[in-house]
Order: C-alpha cells, then sequence, then structure tokens
C-alpha cells in the first residue's frame, strides 16, 4: 500500500491481511517473478520522485497513474532476494546507529553520568536510558527507511 496523498504522502506498507482502502491509497499488487520486498524497497527508493510528479496546490497528490506508470528494473527473482537480504541488513544497521546516535544525544544533553545506561531492546525495537533503576526516556522511533 502506497498513500497518495496528505501527510503521509509516498509512505508504504505491506498488509498480510485482506483490506479495504479509501482513495487516498495505491495498493500495489507484483505479479509473478516479483519478490514483494524488492517491491516495497524499490517504491521506497523512489518516494522522492513519486511525490516530485505529484501534483495539487498546497497539498500534492500522486496519482495511481503516476505510479503505475513508472518503469522499474526488474532483475532475476533470485537476485531480487539477494538484493533485499542486503538492503535489510544495511537497514537494520543504519536503524541501529541512529539509535546509539540519538542515546548519546539524550546523554550530552541531559548531562546523565556513568551511572547511565543505554539499552537496546529488539523485540520492541526501542532504546531506553537507564539511570539507576529508572527509565529517564524511551526512544521508539527510527527514521523511516
Amino acid at each position: 500500500m502506497m498513500a497518495m496523498y496528505g501527510a503521509t504522502i509516498g509512505k508504504l506498507g505491506i498488509l498480510n491481511i485482506p483490506a479495504t482502502t479509501n482513495q487516498a491509497c495505491c495498493a500495489c499488487i507484483p505479479y509473478g517473478g516479483v519478490y514483494i520486498l524488492y517491491l516495497f524497497y524499490y517504491l521506497m527508493g523512489e518516494r522522492q520522485s513519486f511525490i516530485f510528479k505529484g501534483h495539487g496546490g498546497a497539498q500534492p497528490n500522486i496519482s495511481k497513474d503516476i505510479i503505475i506508470n513508472s518503469l522499474m528494473p526488474l532483475p532475476p527473482y533470485k537476485e531480487q532476494k539477494r538484493i533485499v537480504e542486503i538492503l535489510s541488513q544495511l537497514l537494520e544497521m543504519l536503524k541501529r546507529k541512529w539509535h546509539k546516535m540519538k542515546v548519546n544525544l539524550i546523554m550530552k544533553k541531559e548531562r546523565l553520568g556513568v551511572d547511565a545506561k543505554a539499552v537496546f531492546d529488539t523485540k520492541t525495537r526501542e532504546t531506553v536510558i537507564l539511570k539507576g533503576s529508572k527509565i529517564s526516556e524511551s526512544i521508539s522511533e527510527a527514521p523511516s527507511f
């Protein structure tokens, strides 16, 4: 799914359930030979291009035609999976570095001493800063890649 206008223009999501949407979303259903995560990462990479091609006044709109008339490089299925694996690893590394950078910034801002500890929870994907026995601040929102 891709949001076609408003504050979420160009944002993507993968649905694992049957669903209905309104006209603000475009469902991108891959054909045989297209790995869904490859399509997802490709569309993510083209987000700014789609927004630039959008039209409208104060609120640009991406039309379904802009999306479906875009050409997409399509390597063999095995290669798509390999590309997705590499991208997934790189994005995970970037998210971890982003959390570490955010924690360092918070620690500098609050001038937390050596008794502070930053913990990254891989299940909740949150970084928390512990000072003594209480949580000082929680960071749950990583940048959208």
